[in-house]
């Protein structure tokens, strides 16, 4: 679904806070969530990348972002542009622990910090919609998400959250 559950939410909000984003990239970002939830506390310059196009008008993406780009996030290629976050908010159980793991893997290369937000345990989930990336591909465990070696992580519930800070 494009919409996620407060679970780890907070604990994710005092890592943004500490580390003040400029450019923030929400890969998967649904209806906006993370923008509408952190925009008000950091301005800056945020860009999405939607893989499913009927949501950026649905949510209104383009009032909500400076930039939108619709790609399957598994597609994107961050050439140039460093970020100082990059957001993954419900958006890796859609794909392959594989992909998910070169996905955050190219993420860290172009951005100071990445952040993470993932249902742990068996969370099954078909299309929604008519869209088919919503289609749940792993079910993460602990195990899945500590063997990426993030900086830190918490768990809230079913919700695993974690920070990964370039050289940290």
């Amino acid at each position: 679904m494009p919409y996620s559950v407060n679970a780890g939410k907070s604990w994710l909000t005092q890592r943004f806070l500490l580390t003040e984003p400029d450019r923030v990239l929400d890969v998967g970002a649904g209806c906006g969530t993370y923008a509408l939830l952190w925009r008000p506390l950091r301005r800056g310059h945020w860009t999405a990348i939607e893989g499913y196009e009927p949501n950026v008008k649905r949510f209104g993406l383009n009032r909500i972002y400076d930039e939108v780009h619709v790609c399957d996030a598994r597609e994107m290629v961050l050439d140039s542009d460093h970020y100082d976050l990059a957001i993954f908010g419900d958006v890796l159980e859609h794909m392959g622990l594989d992909e998910a793991d070169s996905l955050l893997q190219h993420a860290r290369n172009h951005s100071r910090n990445v952040c993470v937000s993932i249902p742990i345990g068996e969370h099954p989930q078909g299309a929604v919609g008519g869209n088919e990336l919503e289609r749940h591909v792993h079910s993460w465990t602990l195990d899945d998400l500590k063997r990426l070696d993030p900086t830190d992580w918490h768990q809230d519930n079913f919700i695993a959250t974690a920070w990964w800070v370039q050289g940290g």
